[in-house]
């Protein structure tokens, strides 16, 4: 029979994920074991490049390997998984000769290597009393998901509760692609 267990460990984005399709013995025969690279609820189009195949086990041999490419981007995002899912076992030897597929999908996962960071532009303008002062907070690199930044103000030559209000709160940054 043909199985395919989870890799050992995770890749790191830009890595290739190894995945080793065994038979429970060498055979006599070469036999092609047909697979395909299904995305997971997390994956993303642009993370690896989904593929099928055959993955051959020559004769005399009892394993082939499938390799998942993984892509290298700048984009801060969830760690990511996938399935690789054997769909069909063949040989051009006899009849006789069959073997069935005892384990046929496994999970892989591209670790997201990116980190982001953020920076807070203070206000230029001066304001009479009532005005708005408005601060520009930036990310460093893109994200996949909305992010929320908890702020506190601190007292300089204005006093916090006396000359300004609010002086906690949440800056909200949707994603815009």
């Amino acid at each position: 029979s043909a199985r395919i267990p989870d890799p050992k460990g995770w890749r790191d984005e830009g890595a290739p994920l190894y995945f080793t399709v065994s038979l429970s013995y060498a055979v006599g025969s070469t036999v092609w074991v047909n697979y395909t690279v299904l995305r997971d609820g997390t994956a993303s189009g642009d993370d690896f490049t989904p593929d099928f195949g055959p993955c051959v086990v020559l004769e005399g041999e009892a394993s082939c390997t499938i390799t998942v490419v993984s892509e290298l981007d700048e984009i801060v995002e969830q760690n990511e998984t996938f399935h690789v899912a054997l769909t069909r076992v063949f040989t051009v030897a006899s009849s006789d000769f069959a073997v069935s597929i005892d384990r046929g999908t496994a999970l892989g996962t591209i670790v997201d290597d990116d980190d982001v960071s953020f920076s807070i532009v203070g206000a230029t303008d001066t304001v009479a009393g009532g005005g708005v002062l408005v601060f520009t907070v930036s990310l460093t690199k893109r994200v996949s998901t909305d992010v929320s930044v908890r702020f506190v103000l601190e007292s300089g030559t204005a006093t916090v509760g006396a000359d300004v209000e609010n002086a906690t709160g949440t800056a909200a940054m949707a994603v815009v692609f």
